[in-house]
């Protein structure tokens, strides 16, 4: 089980399936959801296009979510990558070479204004 953030700007309740039933997270209200199903990255995204942000408190072993890496693609071209995974468009090292100071908010923002289309 997981546990997310869940900011929920949309004009609709949401509902997140938990251990023992559902977690909702009424419209316009932001709440943290645990004991959550662990959520794709696909459903997350379509969360997001409804305009419910859903962010990764913890993974389902009690883990802190993985680091964030800049990660060299050569060429010129960087990307970040989450626990090896690309989850940014590809980036000039301009762009990337002051992430690593970063608060862990401002990497998740940075990370959200670059995702791949």
């Amino acid at each position: 089980m997981a546990q997310y953030r869940v900011k929920n700007s949309s004009s609709l309740d949401k509902a997140f399936k938990v251990y023992g039933g559902h977690h909702i997270v009424s419209a316009g209200k932001e709440d943290d959801v645990l004991n959550a199903a662990d959520l794709s990255a696909e459903l997350i995204d379509a969360f997001a296009r409804d305009g419910v942000k859903v962010t990764l408190i913890a993974n389902g072993k009690g883990d802190q979510p993985g680091k964030y890496t800049v990660t060299d693609k050569g060429r010129g071209w960087w990307a970040i990558t989450l626990d090896s995974k690309e989850v940014t468009k590809s980036l000039r090292e301009d762009d990337v070479k002051e992430f690593d100071k970063l608060s862990d908010a401002d990497k998740a923002a940075f990370v959200d204004l670059h995702k791949p289309e």
